[in-house]
């Protein structure tokens, strides 16, 4: 029983204890009508600290699938079969996704709160059922602000239940980017690389790992790297149709 409902109760049977049976029995139905109404759900705060044991087994089992690839280099696996197909989207319906994507330094550490200076980087984009920000948010240094921890659940907990429930997780190691010399030193052409590591089942060795690879074309004069963010949609457009068609899932990221 909530504070609030205990002093409603409390009013309530003060004022038939004085005989004004018609107050007391208005209060009491009032009490009846508001104990289930929003005013009385609880805080995000409160759904946070329920979930948090459970985060912090899943935390641990992300840092262990980023430690079970730090510093290794890449071993491409053929094509393969998945039962259920993982599937990442971002649009439509999203009760078909079973999958989450966070990068290999977040997984690493998910409570270091992380600045990024280079967008070229940012595989993931924007995503408001992202692991990395539920790992965030259940952790040590949660940066909710304190408005917002005390605003009402609201549905926060189906929120926090989808990534304890989904069956993969996709770590991507950030996009090497490379350029090619002509004689003279001059830029001429510029390969970015990706590998993406699928893991199942919340198993600290891959299930399954893919690379890809995009040249782009360096403009004289491009000094300030701009070529990267237009190899970058290439990338990410190539990571999806070879994962689709390396292991019959899908992968939106965009």
């Amino acid at each position: 029983m909530t504070k609030q409902t205990k002093v409603i109760l409390s009013i309530g049977f003060l004022l038939l204890s004085f005989g004004c049976v018609g107050c007391g029995g208005g209060v009491l139905a009032f009490l009846h009508y508001v104990v289930e109404a929003p005013i009385f759900e609880e805080s995000k705060k409160t759904t946070l600290e329920k979930f948090q044991p459970q985060y912090d087994v899943k935390r641990k089992k992300v840092k262990d699938m980023a430690r079970g690839i730090a510093g290794k280099g890449f071993f491409p696996h053929k094509a393969k079969t998945f039962d259920p197909p993982p599937i990442y989207v971002k649009k439509g319906d999203l009760s078909t996704r079973n999958c989450d994507i966070i990068m290999e330094d977040v997984a690493a550490d998910p409570d270091k709160q992380k600045v990024i200076l280079d967008d070229t980087k940012d595989i993931v984009g924007y995503d408001p059922e992202d692991l990395a920000r539920h790992l965030a948010w259940t952790g040590p240094s949660n940066p909710m602000a304190v408005g917002e921890l005390d605003k009402r659940s609201s549905g926060f907990d189906k929120l926090l239940q989808k990534s304890l429930d989904r069956k993969y997780v996709i770590v991507f190691r950030a996009p090497d980017y490379k350029e090619d010399f002509q004689i003279g030193g001059r830029p001429r052409t510029g390969i970015a690389t990706v590998v993406g590591h699928l893991f199942a089942d919340n198993f600290d060795v891959p299930t399954f790992v893919w690379k890809v690879e995009v040249a782009e074309t360096i403009n004289a004069g491009d000094f300030s790297g701009s070529w990267k963010k237009n190899a970058l949609p290439k990338l990410k457009a190539k990571l999806s149709s070879e994962f689709q068609s390396l292991t019959g899932g899908k992968l939106e990221l965009d």
